[in-house]
């Protein structure tokens, strides 16, 4: 099966992911994606086995601000949404955005 991009999600994969976090019935996920049930429940299988498949839950300003955000972009909600997850963990950025810790004694 193709990886190619579906329904606005840069792959079947990352639509399944998506569609799977939000809570998506594997036939409307089918009928969206334009694949097999089948086919969505192994893959749907495979991201939750891998911890690929993650659910959030975000407050309403905040999936407001997010949904702005990617309708600026012209992408879903779930794909900006793990671009800045991404891009916040891979770039170190975490203690940065949040401060939520107390600083340890030197």
């Amino acid at each position: 099966m193709s990886q190619k991009a579906r329904c606005g999600y840069p792959s079947l994969t990352f639509g399944v992911i998506a569609m799977t976090a939000r809570g998506a019935p594997i036939a409307e996920a089918a009928e969206m994606l334009r694949a097999s049930k089948q086919s969505l429940r192994v893959m749907r299988f495979h991201a939750r086995r891998n911890g690929t498949a993650m659910g959030l839950l975000l407050k309403r300003p905040a999936y407001r601000a997010l949904a702005e955000q990617a309708l600026r972009r012209g992408i879903p909600d779930e794909v900006l949404a793990a671009r800045i997850l991404e891009t916040v963990t891979q770039e170190g950025l975490v203690d940065a955005v949040l401060d939520d810790i107390a600083e340890e004694a030197a």
